[in-house]
């Protein structure tokens, strides 16, 4: 008979106060930690976690209606002090865990990079005008 792997998937949804600048970035990795601590422990009783997963914007919303200000106040470098967290995080319970996207700083052939699910996402940004607002960039961008 075959064996059934068992393990629980845990779905983290959060309410927390979208930062304006990278430092304020910090509290919100922080409650993320502590959510990841009791997910994986409270359930442990039950049954092991293994992938722990965060809403989109778990890190910081897009507070800002252009790209410009988005890659001035919140863009940061991938890896960062923010993704070694959750590696060590990762590390200490054995588990996945997909935390959120973070806009990445750097940009590679006019393009932004956009860290999202443990891989990278290449947005066709070159083409969105600078003063152009989020609300457009849906049907503007392009994933590869």
């Amino acid at each position: 008979m075959e064996e059934c792997l068992k393990y629980y998937a845990a779905s983290c949804q959060t309410d927390l106060p979208s930062p304006l600048n990278r430092a304020e970035m910090k509290r919100n990795t922080e409650r993320i930690l502590r959510m990841i601590d009791h997910a994986v422990v409270g359930y442990a009783p039950f049954m092991p976690v293994k992938l722990v997963v965060f809403p989109e914007f778990a890190h910081a919303a897009p507070a800002y209606l252009t790209l410009r200000e988005l890659r001035e106040k919140l863009a940061v470098p991938i890896p960062n002090t923010h993704t070694e967290k959750l590696q060590a995080k990762a590390r200490e319970y054995s588990v996945y865990i997909q935390s959120g996207t973070m806009l990445d700083g750097r940009q590679v052939a006019g393009c932004c990079l956009q860290h999202h699910l443990s891989h990278w996402t290449r947005r066709n940004c070159d083409q969105i005008p600078q003063s152009q607002s989020l609300d457009s960039l849906g049907s503007a961008h392009q994933s590869t």
